[in-house]
């Protein structure tokens, strides 16, 4: 019974300590204030339709490899994603595609205060992109 402190000191204590520093993940929330379509050429439409609410949580872990986001509209959750960093041309944005469909491609600024999220639509049989842009803000953990 003596070596239990000990070994509580020596190998529990830091394990522990440890603990915290390991499931860190950050959270960031992000509201769209554009949404536009466009075709292959890069012909772009904007809508100034009123839509509802589009809310996404990024949830970063501590290196920032790998994010969960989940998209809320109109305060509904209505999908979630697990995506993969892909290193961004110039460096300035974290950049994750999804997994499940890679032409999904959602970025965010280094600072956390803008994204950016591009997908794959369809339009009268074509394909077409549409861009939601907006700004962000770190939750309180």
């Amino acid at each position: 019974m003596d070596k239990f402190p000990d070994i509580f000191l020596w190998v529990v204590l830091p394990l522990l300590l440890i603990l915290p520093i390991a499931v860190y993940a950050e959270t960031v929330r992000c509201a769209t204030e554009l949404s536009r379509v466009c075709d292959p050429s890069q012909a772009c439409t904007s809508s100034s339709d009123v839509l509802p609410a589009t809310e996404y949580f990024i949830e970063l872990r501590h290196d920032q490899s790998t994010a969960r986001i989940a998209k809320k509209v109109g305060g509904k959750r209505v999908a979630s994603w697990k995506a993969g960093f892909t290193p961004d041309a110039d460096g300035t944005r974290l950049v994750y595609s999804i997994e499940t469909d890679p032409g999904k491609i959602f970025s965010l600024s280094e600072s956390f205060n803008t994204f950016s999220y591009r997908f794959p639509v369809l339009v009268g049989g074509a394909r077409w992109e549409k861009y939601e842009l907006g700004t962000c803000s770190v939750e309180a953990p």
